[in-house]
């Protein structure tokens, strides 16, 4: 997998994570949140969301996406979620 290309897929790991307990709706609305912009931008941009890990104060994605479409869904999901999103890439160096 190449790394530093801008429109190559890459595995990423998102977590939105509350000091709060998230509702069961919560987690929902953040799962269809991601999963209707991977609908919309899976052939556009490549993006796949893999799996959706949910617990009481976190929702872990897992997403295959290109930089682009990565940038995209952080903005979208900074726009209308108002908890703490961090990103990590899987398999860099």
């Amino acid at each position: 997998m190449a790394y530093g290309r801008l429109n190559e897929p890459v595995h990423w790991d998102i977590n939105v994570s509350s000091r709060q307990k998230l509702t069961q709706a919560s987690r929902d609305f953040i799962v269809e949140l991601v999963s209707e912009e991977a609908r919309k931008a899976i052939s556009s941009h490549g993006f796949i969301l893999h799996d959706a890990i949910e617990s009481t104060h976190y929702c872990r994605l897992l997403v295959e996406a290109t930089r682009p479409a990565l940038a995209e869904l952080l903005r979208m999901m900074r726009d209308n979620l108002p908890h703490r999103i961090t990103v990590a890439q899987l398999g860099s160096p």
